[in-house]
């Protein structure tokens, strides 16, 4: 996940009528927000909401498991998952709902879920969780979700999925969490419009700009994506779209 720090910023979008078939009303219905890491933080009623306090405790437990998997032949995810809530939470204070009114008693669907941080810890909470990530693309082909959820004693089930292959969905869905994954998809609208028929609501985090790579042009409020060059970003030949607000 990118920090405000980068060149790029997180883009967080609440989706409402994510149930609408094919993605006319669905894309009609997205409000963006680009949120700077400093303001959300800084927030108190965000800071201190029941989500982002225990999300945050987790973490200490969730690091912890990490430490006690010694028998391992794989690196960990590098990147905080968890610093996701404070997003979360300031778009469930815009749309005035507690996650759980979110979900609605629903499972919740987490695609992309790298060691599963976030996914361990909506379980934890009582959630049901489906978790699916791509073990090709996985930095550690999915061997760190499997030997967390054995180590928390988790319930998440766990699936391996192609999102650019004909993927197959059961089931609907209160939440989708699809954080972190547009962007390294060959096809995203695909991926959106399979999604957007199980899900109700969508937590949705991706890469975005504003200008052109050489800075030359201001793109934003442009309905343009950029197609990465192999090693262009991170020199992470899986990234493949930079999308413009």
């Amino acid at each position: 996940m990118l920090l405000a720090a980068t060149p790029f910023v997180h883009h967080y979008s609440s989706l409402d009528n994510f149930y609408t078939p094919g993605l006319t009303g669905f894309i009609e219905a997205i409000a963006g927000l680009v949120l700077s890491v400093e303001s959300i933080t800084m927030d108190y009623s965000i800071r201190f909401s029941e989500l982002v306090r225990k999300g945050l405790r987790f973490r200490k437990t969730f690091e912890r498991a990490k430490r006690s998997v010694t028998d391992r032949d794989f690196a960990w995810y590098s990147y905080d998952s968890f610093s996701t809530l404070f997003f979360l939470q300031q778009l469930l204070n815009e749309i005035q709902m507690s996650f759980s009114e979110l979900v609605d008693a629903k499972p919740i669907l987490d695609v992309g879920a790298a060691d599963g941080g976030l996914s361990s810890f909506l379980n934890l909470c009582g959630f049901l969780l489906n978790v699916g990530d791509n073990s090709g693309t996985n930095i550690n082909q999915m061997k760190g979700i499997h030997a967390l959820a054995k180590y928390l004693n988790s319930t998440i089930d766990i699936r391996d999925s192609d999102l650019d292959q004909h993927f197959e969905i059961s089931g609907q869905y209160g939440i989708c969490m699809f954080l972190g994954v547009l962007y390294h998809l060959t096809n995203p609208f695909y991926a959106l419009e399979k999604l957007a028929h199980h899900s109700l609501f969508c937590f949705l985090s991706t890469r975005v700009a504003r200008f052109s790579s050489n800075k030359a042009v201001r793109l934003d409020g442009l309905p343009v994506s950029y197609l990465l060059g192999p090693a262009e970003c991170n020199n992470d030949s899986t990234n493949y779209w930079i999308f413009f607000r």
